[in-house]
């Protein structure tokens, strides 16, 4: 696929052919990622911006891999949680 430039921005040359499931798959996965990133890891939150059932994000989030653990814990909840797992 070529990406061709134009005014209106970037848009794609579909003269070889596109495979269409492929594409929803890159759309999904990008919106996913950007809502988790701006809920810091929050699936309930990024649910709700995406317009969806949680457990439908979840069920995405698996089928896609997509990985987001959140924003990084503080030292000391991290230790306080590894002192709790002991």
């Amino acid at each position: 696929m070529v990406l061709i430039d134009t005014m209106q921005g970037t848009r794609r040359n579909f003269t070889q052919g596109v495979n269409f499931y492929d594409e929803v798959r890159r759309f999904e996965i990008s919106l996913i990622e950007q809502a988790l990133r701006q809920t810091n890891g929050s699936q309930v939150r990024a649910a709700v911006l995406l317009g969806m059932k949680h457990t439908t994000l979840n069920s995405k989030i698996k089928s896609y891999s997509i990985c987001h653990n959140g924003p990084p814990r503080s030292n000391t909840v991290a230790r306080s949680l590894s002192i709790a797992n002991e």
